[in-house]
């Protein structure tokens, strides 16, 4: 049965701006205008941007660049004294009709219309964890957008490492980007444990697991929900993500600062259709324990869409519906 609309009173209407940023990892940005999507900072030959991008060329200019974009952000300016950013991730099309945390909110607000106030926390837990990871990404891509224009700036010589005061707030919002995605896994890994009637005391991924293979508790090892995220954690895989996720939190939480691992940044340069560009690096391995290294970014993007898939997946088999409320506007 649909929840009836809501009424809501108190409305007010007004004029408001409003501006388009894509994210794009190497600290690269494109803004919505006139004649299409302005992208930049380049800042070579005497070139600060390209401009007249059209939308249908904006994701594919990325890839050629070896670039992912990974988010939009709507500046409004609803009050101009608070600019109000929106993020969206853009990360693959969700299976369901919103992103992976708006549509766990969604389920959060059904089932406390239900009146199921635990599943209501829990989902909006999750929700939360999945918003405020996303919101970190962000502030680390302003992280890196910021530096590189200081180093375009300063002409700052491809290939050679430099540092700053200002690197120690791109490695506190990678800091919290792995806390709240560890959060949000743990949230996924409860959510998975009501479904396969785990006590409320299973409340993280390793409990999970150590439950469930119990032979008492075997029947849950069957649920498709438990074999995703088992598959995903799987160590001896050669592609754990999930554990990953927790390995890295741990890593820079107990044994190693990100900010010592990764004490450096890097200008690159690469070829593009537009050109040479130059882009920003920051390294760390690829996964704790091993040798090869890829960019933070990069790295954290690709784990922070995975995990949005796995609670996209997780939320077609919920026991609510994502089915949004409805408003309308009552009498002041």
């Amino acid at each position: 049965m649909a929840t009836p609309p809501t009424p809501i009173t108190g409305l007010t209407r007004g004029q408001t701006s409003i501006t388009d940023v894509l994210h794009f990892t190497g600290g690269l940005r494109a803004v919505r205008g006139p004649g299409g999507w302005q992208l930049g900072p380049l800042l070579r030959n005497g070139i600060s941007a390209v401009r007249g991008i059209p939308e249908n060329q904006i994701r594919g200019l990325g890839l050629a660049m070896g670039l992912t974009l990974f988010g939009a952000d709507e500046i409004t300016t609803v009050d101009p004294n608070l600019p109000a950013r929106i993020w969206r991730p853009l990360l693959g099309p969700p299976i369901l009709p919103h992103a992976a945390n708006d549509t766990w909110a969604i389920i959060s607000s059904t089932a406390r219309a239900a009146g199921d106030d635990g599943y209501a926390r829990l989902a909006r837990s999750l929700s939360v964890s999945l918003r405020a990871a996303g919101l970190q990404l962000r502030n680390a891509s302003d992280e890196y957008n910021r530096q590189l224009e200081a180093a375009l700036a300063r002409d700052q010589r491809v290939g050679a490492r430099f540092a700053n005061i200002s690197m120690i707030e791109l490695h506190l919002a990678f800091h919290s980007v792995l806390s709240e995605m560890a959060s949000a896994r743990d949230y996924l890994a409860q959510v998975v444990g009501r479904r396969v009637n785990a006590p409320d005391r299973i409340d993280a991924l390793a409990r999970l697991r150590d439950w469930a293979v119990r032979p008492i508790n075997s029947a849950a090892l069957s649920d498709v929900l438990v074999q995703r995220l088992f598959e995903a954690s799987d160590v001896t895989t050669p592609d754990p993500w999930l554990h990953d996720i927790g390995e890295y939190r741990n890593l820079f939480l107990h044994r190693e600062h990100i900010g010592a691992m990764a004490p450096w940044l890097v200008v690159e340069e690469r070829d593009s259709p537009v050109g040479l560009v130059r882009t920003l690096l920051m390294t760390i391995n690829t996964r704790p324990g091993v040798e090869t290294t890829c960019d933070a970014l990069t790295r954290f993007v690709d784990l922070y869409g995975r995990l949005c898939r796995l609670a996209d997946f997780a939320a077609t088999l919920a026991p609510f519906e994502a089915t949004p409320l409805a408003f309308v506007a009552g009498n002041p």
